[in-house]
Protein backbone atom coordinates (compact mmCIF):
# COMPACT_ATOMS: atom_id res chain seq x y z
CA UNK A 1 0.00 0.00 0.00
CA UNK A 2 0.98 3.57 -1.35
CA UNK A 3 1.43 6.11 1.52
CA UNK A 4 -0.15 9.66 0.31
CA UNK A 5 1.27 12.49 2.21
CA UNK A 6 -0.07 15.98 1.58
CA UNK A 7 3.48 18.66 0.94
CA UNK A 8 3.32 21.50 3.14
CA UNK A 9 3.80 23.50 0.12
CA UNK A 10 0.38 22.79 -0.88
CA UNK A 11 -0.98 24.70 2.34
CA UNK A 12 2.17 27.64 2.04
CA UNK A 13 1.38 28.21 -1.68
CA UNK A 14 0.50 31.77 -1.21
CA UNK A 15 4.04 31.88 0.68
CA UNK A 16 5.50 29.78 -2.00
CA UNK A 17 4.77 31.36 -4.76
CA UNK A 18 3.59 29.97 -8.38
CA UNK A 19 1.90 26.28 -7.25
CA UNK A 20 3.06 25.85 -11.05
CA UNK A 21 6.57 26.01 -10.62
CA UNK A 22 6.78 23.62 -7.57
CA UNK A 23 4.92 21.11 -10.15
CA UNK A 24 7.77 22.00 -13.08
CA UNK A 25 8.84 18.10 -13.62
CA UNK A 26 13.15 17.81 -12.12
CA UNK A 27 14.20 15.55 -15.44
CA UNK A 28 13.23 18.11 -17.75
CA UNK A 29 14.45 21.00 -15.89
CA UNK A 30 17.60 19.39 -15.46
CA UNK A 31 18.26 18.72 -19.03
CA UNK A 32 17.68 22.24 -20.18
CA UNK A 33 19.91 23.37 -17.25
CA UNK A 34 22.78 20.99 -17.52
CA UNK A 35 22.46 20.12 -21.12
CA UNK A 36 25.92 18.31 -20.99
CA UNK A 37 25.02 16.04 -17.74
CA UNK A 38 24.10 13.17 -18.99
CA UNK A 39 23.03 11.98 -15.55
CA UNK A 40 19.63 13.73 -16.06
CA UNK A 41 18.77 10.11 -17.12
CA UNK A 42 18.36 8.59 -14.04
CA UNK A 43 15.94 11.02 -12.42
CA UNK A 44 12.49 9.79 -12.65
CA UNK A 45 10.38 11.14 -15.65
CA UNK A 46 7.39 11.93 -13.17
CA UNK A 47 9.35 13.88 -10.13
CA UNK A 48 8.22 17.30 -9.67
CA UNK A 49 9.98 19.80 -7.12
CA UNK A 50 6.98 19.40 -4.91
CA UNK A 51 7.75 15.52 -5.00
CA UNK A 52 11.34 16.70 -3.79
CA UNK A 53 9.69 19.52 -1.46
CA UNK A 54 7.77 16.89 0.47
CA UNK A 55 10.81 14.69 1.01
CA UNK A 56 12.87 16.94 2.17
CA UNK A 57 9.72 17.87 4.51
CA UNK A 58 9.55 14.49 5.69
CA UNK A 59 13.32 13.26 5.35
CA UNK A 60 12.86 10.59 2.85
CA UNK A 61 16.13 9.65 1.35
CA UNK A 62 16.79 12.17 -1.02
CA UNK A 63 18.82 10.67 -3.37
CA UNK A 64 16.18 7.51 -3.78
CA UNK A 65 13.55 10.53 -4.55
CA UNK A 66 15.97 11.43 -7.29
CA UNK A 67 17.26 8.50 -8.53
CA UNK A 68 20.50 9.55 -8.24
CA UNK A 69 23.51 9.24 -5.76
CA UNK A 70 24.97 12.43 -6.74
CA UNK A 71 25.41 15.02 -3.96
CA UNK A 72 25.72 18.07 -7.22
CA UNK A 73 22.46 16.95 -8.02
CA UNK A 74 21.26 17.27 -4.90
CA UNK A 75 23.04 20.24 -4.32
CA UNK A 76 21.57 21.62 -7.74
CA UNK A 77 18.16 20.25 -7.33
CA UNK A 78 17.92 22.07 -3.92
CA UNK A 79 19.11 25.45 -5.18
CA UNK A 80 16.10 24.90 -8.00
CA UNK A 81 13.71 24.36 -4.72
CA UNK A 82 14.94 27.46 -3.14
CA UNK A 83 14.58 29.69 -6.07
CA UNK A 84 10.56 28.78 -6.57
CA UNK A 85 9.60 28.71 -2.88
CA UNK A 86 12.17 31.77 -2.28
CA UNK A 87 13.94 29.69 0.58
CA UNK A 88 17.63 29.83 1.25
CA UNK A 89 19.63 26.85 0.20
CA UNK A 90 21.36 26.06 2.88
CA UNK A 91 17.95 26.12 5.02
CA UNK A 92 16.60 23.56 2.64
CA UNK A 93 19.60 21.74 3.15
CA UNK A 94 19.47 22.01 7.53
CA UNK A 95 15.57 21.35 6.87
CA UNK A 96 16.64 18.13 4.70
CA UNK A 97 19.57 16.91 7.35
CA UNK A 98 16.94 17.24 10.28
CA UNK A 99 14.02 15.45 9.34
CA UNK A 100 15.97 12.63 7.81
CA UNK A 101 17.83 12.51 10.89
CA UNK A 102 14.30 12.53 12.61
CA UNK A 103 12.76 10.13 9.88
CA UNK A 104 15.62 7.62 10.70
CA UNK A 105 14.92 7.84 14.48
CA UNK A 106 11.40 7.16 14.01
CA UNK A 107 11.90 4.39 11.59
CA UNK A 108 13.82 2.47 13.76
CA UNK A 109 11.71 2.85 16.48
CA UNK A 110 8.51 1.21 14.24
CA UNK A 111 10.46 -1.82 13.76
Amino acid sequence: MKRVIKSNSAILSGYYGDMRKLRKRVKTWYHKTYPTDDIYKYIPDNLTFEDVDRAVNFGYDIYETLGVGDSLVRERVFGELANITNRDPGNIYKEWTRNDTLYRKWSKKQE
